[in-house]
């Protein structure tokens, strides 16, 4: 979704692979379809947050690989031991 007050940028709000399909590139493919697709409405940069659990780092794993860069870091914003991670990708 845009961000409000922003000169193209978008959030990815909400991505998610049903856990007995990760690992087989799915959300890889996804994120990159969804560059394309924002690519070509003129979106420059693209915002994900996501948890920083164990149970994410997966998905934190699949940001990294596609080169996105870790921007941020909100100790306990989740919830006590979950930190909101920000990674931002310019396309």
């Amino acid at each position: 979704m845009p961000e409000d007050f922003t000169d193209g940028v978008w959030n990815m709000r909400a991505l998610a692979v049903a856990p007995d399909l990760h690992g087989q590139g799915i959300g890889a493919h996804l994120v990159a379809a969804i560059e394309t697709r924002l690519r070509g409405e003129g979106a420059r940069i693209i915002v994900i947050d996501t948890s920083g659990t164990a149970d994410f780092e997966g998905a934190r794993g699949v940001y990294l690989a596609r080169g996105y860069v870790l921007v941020a870091r909100i100790p306990d914003f989740w919830a006590d031991g979950d930190d909101k991670v920000t990674f931002a990708k310019r396309l």
